[in-house]
This record gives structure tokens, sequence and C-alpha cells, in this order.
């Protein structure tokens, strides 16, 4: 790879000064800053409508994104004659935002904001657009049901399936319930979503706050970006109010959520998203095999059922 690396960095007009891996890339320190390089097995349509996204932000000031960093011929990504294709960006010193710390989730909120705020008026298209919220819901719930008739034909039950069975029900009603309630609010769909802003993608920097990793982009509702991203936090600080209030009130800081907003937030928060990550991910693995680790998930996603409805009580008041 060193190999690479080194022709690579000769189609750029830069001096590193020093390299290290980095979940599966390289950050380079350049005399022109940080910069990060990774190989990209694809580049297409998707990596234009990235660009442009990063291309509005940054005209409208808000320019710590991972802007791609051209070539010395002015190309977007260095390909080399064996085929292999680079794409080198701007990179940020800087930690990762902590769920933890109200002032970083406030923070991080706010700059969601405003980055919807900034690409509101972004072109129209139809690449990229997510399946409707209330068709993911039905998916969702389908499958829940698939895996719980699956796991109640089982003969012999682990740990694991014996516990999911036993919530189920709870679970699967609200995540009903939360269909019905979400047909009933018109969406804004179409709009420019991040599509994976989670605390791994905003760096706190002594500049600011850098936002990252738009490779999920697409068009759909933006206040998914936010329900993501509150939700999350919630999950990491047992439904601890305080920080649900802080990410609502960082991202009014920049935009209203008004009562459709309210309501959208509540119902998503009400579906259990987790219950059923864990039993699509129990079914479309071993299903013999316990992980131990999904276990200690599955419990803790029952535990904290009463904190939840407690936030969500909240934040229904708001609607």
């Amino acid at each position: 790879m060193e190999d690479k690396q080194e022709k690579v960095l000769s189609l750029y007009d830069l001096k590193v000064k020093n390299s290290y891996r980095t979940r599966g890339a390289f950050v380079l320190e350049t005399g022109r800053g940080l910069m990060l390089l990774r190989e990209h097995t694809y580049i297409g349509n998707h990596f234009l409508f990235e660009n442009r996204i990063k291309d509005v932000l940054s005209d409208a000031g808000m320019d710590m994104t991972d802007r791609v960093v051209k070539t010395a011929e002015g190309e977007d990504y260095a390909k080399l004659e064996t085929g292999e294709t680079f794409v080198m960006t701007q990179w940020f010193y800087g930690e990762e935002c902590n769920l933890k710390d109200e002032n970083c989730v406030f923070c991080a909120a706010e700059n969601l904001g405003k980055m919807h705020r900034i690409l509101k008026n972004f072109p129209a298209g139809e690449e990229y657009m997510e399946e409707s919220e209330t068709e993911k819901l039905i998916r969702h719930s389908r499958e829940m049901k698939r895996v719980y008739s699956y796991m109640r034909n089982k003969k012999q039950k682990n740990e694991f399936e014996i516990f999911a069975m036993d919530c189920f029900s709870q679970f699967y009603e609200n995540g009903i319930e939360a269909e019905e309630m979400l047909a009933k609010i018109e969406t804004d769909s179409g709009k420019v979503c991040h599509g994976d802003y989670n605390y791994h993608n905003v760096l706190f920097t002594s500049k600011g706050i850098a936002t990252t990793c738009f490779d999920k982009a697409c068009r759909g509702e933006p206040l998914m970006d936010l329900y993501y991203f509150l939700r999350k936090a919630m999950e990491k600080n047992n439904w601890e109010a305080s920080i649900g209030e802080a990410a609502l009130k960082g991202y009014e800081k920049q935009i209203n959520l008004s009562e459709r907003g309210n309501r959208f937030l509540y119902v998503m928060l009400r579906y259990p998203e987790k219950y059923w990550k864990l039993l699509n991910q129990y079914y479309n693995r071993k299903k013999s095999w316990l992980s131990a680790r999904n276990m200690e998930k599955l419990i803790g996603v029952k535990e904290q059922t009463a904190r939840k409805e407690k936030f969500l009580q909240t934040l229904k008041e708001r609607c």
C-alpha cells in the first residue's frame, strides 16, 4: 500500500510531512493542512452529488466539510495505471461529538440545523430518493413479525429468542401505532439529508465543528437526520430528558421545528427501531449463534422503556 500511496501522492501538488493509517484510509499531514486519502472502488454520480452538496455548504460559509482536494491536473480523484482510484479530502484535527456532554449535543444539533437551513433550497431532483418513512416502518414491522414467527416455530429456543418473544407484543404494538400516526403527517420529502449524521461524523475542532462523511447523502425528510442523531444520543444516555432538550434547542436555534416537526419526531421515536434492528441482525446472521452483546442490548432496550416513555410524553407536549 505504501508503494501505491507514493504513486498517488505524486499526482498531487502538495508536500506530505507525515502519514498514518485510520479506518481504512490514510491521514496525511501536509503543508496545506490535514488531508484524508482513501481508495474508492467506484466513482459514480453519487460522488458528484456529494461534492455538489459540499460546494453549496461552502458557498454559504459552512466550509468545514471533507471537500475533495483536486490533483495537480485539476481532477477530483487520482487513478493509477493499475486501475485503482483514490480520493483525497480535507480532514480535521478534532474530537468526535461527545454524546454524554449536553453542550456538545446542543452544538452538534445546531450544526445540523444550519446545514439543513442552507440546503433547503438545494436544486430539486429525483436522484437518491429514499423510500418514504411510512413505507420504511411498514417494512420493518413486517420483518419483526416474520422473525417472531420464525422464533415461535423453533422447537428449542435460546435465551435471546425467549426474551425477544416475551417483549414482542409491546414493541410490535408500539410500531403499528407509530405507523398509523405517521401516515397522517405530511412529510417534507425530496430535500437533501446527510444520511449518516452521527457522533463519529461530527468533529469538534479548535476552529469550529467539522461535518464529514456524506457517503449516504440522499433526498428525503431532513428531520430523519435529527431523529437518528437524537435517538442515538438518548439511547447512549438512558433517555435522559436534558440530553434530548439540548438537541431540540440546538436544532431550533437554526430552524423552528413547528408542531409538524415535533409530531414527526415523536412518532419516529415511538417506533421500536432498536428492537427491530436487533431482531433483524439475529435473523440475517447464524440464528443458532447467540451473541452475548446483542443479548445485553436487548435487555437494555427493555429496561429503557419507562424512561423512553417519559421523554416521549415531554415531546408530545411540544406538539
